[in-house]
């Protein structure tokens, strides 16, 4: 019904927040220990990752509408090319 929109909303809340954490740092006199900013470096990580195959997958459905062909996985053409042989 909503789409992306709450996806969004919870994405730019999360932003906000680590800012403003971010630049007050000083003043809540917080602390990130080697362990706490390699799961914070991993998330980020697999945030970007994640991102960019949902975006993959986006163009490749997108670019698939308009020229009028089916998308197919590699992994699909693969096994239809063996039970072919």
């Amino acid at each position: 019904m909503f789409g992306l929109l709450p996806f969004f909303a919870a994405i730019n809340l999360l932003l906000l927040f680590s800012c403003y954490t971010l630049l007050n740092m000083h003043f809540f006199l917080l602390y990130i220990d080697p362990g706490s900013g390699s799961y914070i470096l991993q998330m980020i990580i697999a945030a970007v990752l994640g991102v960019s195959f949902f975006f993959k997958n986006f163009w490749l459905n997108v670019k698939a509408f308009f020229t009028g062909r089916k998308y197919k996985k590699n992994e699909e053409e693969n096994g239809e090319k063996d039970e072919a042989e």
